[in-house]
């Protein structure tokens, strides 16, 4: 039997050693290293000795990795640039892409 449920992979609300099997599939692609952490310590949290985890984790060849990766660089470099005063006038946002050569 399987039971839908939404939730935080990092935090569950699940009692300890309940899981005999733990199935994760293409998320750890989206978390950070200290989010990945949580998460694997949080699957030893609630599995029983001697579980099965079974990880689909994307490649560093895997399309979708790539695309995801470029889309965090861009997210990172469009939050510094608007969070940083320098860059707050349209001016000097082309006068530093065209200086880094975006």
């Amino acid at each position: 039997n399987a039971k839908l449920m939404i939730g935080n992979i990092t935090d569950t609300k699940f009692d300890c050693n309940i899981f005999t099997k733990i199935v994760c599939i293409s998320v750890f692609q989206y978390l950070n290293d200290q989010e990945c952490i949580a998460a694997l310590k949080e699957f030893i949290r609630i599995s029983k000795d001697n579980a099965v985890l079974i990880l689909h984790v994307k490649n560093l060849t895997s399309l979708n990795l790539s695309t995801l990766y470029l889309a965090k660089k861009i997210k990172n470099l469009l939050h510094f640039l608007f969070k940083n005063p320098t860059f707050q006038s349209k001016e000097n946002l082309v006068m530093y892409s065209e200086t880094m050569k975006l």
